[in-house]
């Protein structure tokens, strides 16, 4: 495996994203900077400058043509990837969270946060791909379905068909919401502690969440069943499952205001495998040296990027023999 540390940011990481054909990895921290990276050599590509707050969240188009991005500001920007240009702004009252498009990229979705009298809500904006500076700044939909007012969305995505949206909270509930009626269809209650990630696999066909309570857990999309339960000895912050291999990852570590009292293999940094179906440990990369913040394979599971608390973004390769394996692993 060849590995690469990337270093663009000042500060925590908050989410990394390869585009579609995995050329280009987008990273965004709380330092206010959206950073694009060539993921074949880790060279920095540019940046997308705007936000005067932490940037959460950020999403690319799959046709790697629209960028967009979510802040502590209280704004969303809607950018041109290769120009860099900030073709739009949405203004909200509160800060933002997850930004995620739909499938088709004819929507999006939007995560505010609860703030003072706010509620948590999720609105859902339609996109304007034929004319990217011309959006609307008031949401179709209003998602509020989301237990208590103080409930803070961690993480939002699109389900299947777009039909849904799976929300991981700071309750422990992951919510399934109908996008049609706005109501909940379905909570899963199995972690003990709140919810930091969710990812789905390739098809959609499972997911997989990220706890506090020190464990990922495998769902299936359609029944929400818990399927398998990965357990480690440290908060899990960030989930994935891999395209290719019978893997999933998870990382986390120690919490980050324990972090400058700790050790590196004290706090548990480490980007941890384990098997989909049998749920061992099979090995584990270091490298991190404070908590891992963020996770995302590419479409074709080739590499994998991370993103760490002390703000730096890792590019892990896998080599020949790992990519040409036959035993299933």
């Amino acid at each position: 495996m060849k590995i690469y540390a990337l270093k663009g940011h000042e500060r925590p990481l908050t989410c990394v994203k390869f585009n579609s054909d995995g050329d280009i990895l987008f990273s965004c921290a709380k330092d206010g900077m959206v950073t694009a990276w060539y993921s074949e050599n880790g060279e920095r590509w540019g940046t997308y400058d705007g936000h005067g707050g932490a940037v959460n969240s950020l999403d690319v188009s799959f046709d790697s043509s629209l960028l967009v991005s979510g802040s502590s500001d209280n704004t969303a920007r809607l950018w041109d990837v290769n120009s860099g240009e900030n073709l739009f702004v949405w203004r909200h009252r509160v800060p933002i969270g997850s930004v995620r498009f739909s499938l088709g990229e004819q929507h999006m979705l939007m995560v505010t946060q609860p703030f003072m009298r706010d509620p948590g809500a999720i609105h859902i904006y339609q996109i304007n791909r034929d004319d990217p500076t011309q959006q609307s700044q008031e949401s179709q939909i209003v998602l509020r379905d989301f237990g208590s007012s103080s409930t803070r969305i961690n993480e939002a995505r699109w389900g299947p068909l777009n039909n849904q949206i799976f929300a991981a909270c700071d309750d422990g509930v992951v919510r399934v919401i109908d996008v049609e009626t706005g109501t909940s269809i379905g909570e899963i209650h199995e972690h003990e502690k709140e919810v930091r990630d969710l990812q789905f696999s390739k098809d959609q066909g499972c997911f997989i969440t990220a706890s506090s309570d020190m464990s990922a857990r495998l769902f299936d999309t359609r029944t929400l069943q818990l399927m398998k339960t990965y357990t480690t000895a440290a908060p899990v912050n960030a989930a994935a499952i891999s395209p290719l291999k019978m893997h999933v990852i998870t990382g986390g570590g120690q919490e980050a205001s324990m972090v400058t009292t700790t050790a590196g293999k004290a706090g548990r940094f480490e980007i941890r495998f384990f098997h989909t179906i049998f749920e061992n440990e099979l090995g584990n990369i270091p490298g991190h040296f404070g908590p891992v913040n963020a996770l995302d394979f590419t479409r074709d599971g080739s590499m994998f990027a991370s993103g760490g608390e002390e703000g730096y973004v890792r590019l892990h390769q896998f080599d020949d023999k790992y990519l040409k394996a036959t035993d299933g692993m």
